[in-house]
């Protein structure tokens, strides 16, 4: 099931899960709701970050925020980022490193090569990036 977040205040996001009753919840690029993740994992929901990442402007502000901040990643069981830097910038942030995973920008993978040295056949980081969550949660029947 894909949808938009509900307002993140925790009384709306448990209404949410009851009614979708999800097996994980899979947000992606770096949608860091805290009610939302907070709750989610208060229901032993697991929480993963799909395609992340962290540009320079977010991580300074995160920072400056960090004791906030470090208990939201705390709470992401697994997070497939984009680059290294990215992965530097969440481990960072309080983020236990053998959580988090490489697997590159997985918006290419559906990109025709027009020029730009992109390979359309590859399709390895999404494959990866799919992987790596079935094998993180064998049983996800639904993703939220």
């Amino acid at each position: 099931i894909v949808f938009y977040c509900p307002v993140d205040f925790s009384w709306a996001v448990k209404q949410v899960l009851q009614r979708i009753k999800p097996q994980m919840l899979v947000l992606t690029e770096l949608e860091l709701w805290p009610n939302l993740i907070n709750v989610t994992r208060s229901h032993d929901i697991p929480v993963a970050l799909m395609n992340g990442r962290i540009s320079d402007n977010s991580f300074r502000g995160y920072q400056r925020l960090r004791f906030l901040f470090a208990r939201i990643v705390k709470n992401l069981d697994l997070a497939a980022v984009q680059t290294e830097s990215y992965a530097s910038r969440l481990a960072d942030l309080g983020m236990p490193r053998e959580r988090i995973h490489v697997c590159g920008n997985i918006k290419f993978d559906s990109v025709a090569d027009c020029g730009h040295g992109i390979d359309p056949l590859s399709g390895n980081r999404l494959r990866q990036t799919s992987a790596l969550l079935r094998k993180f949660n064998k049983e996800v029947e639904r993703f939220v």
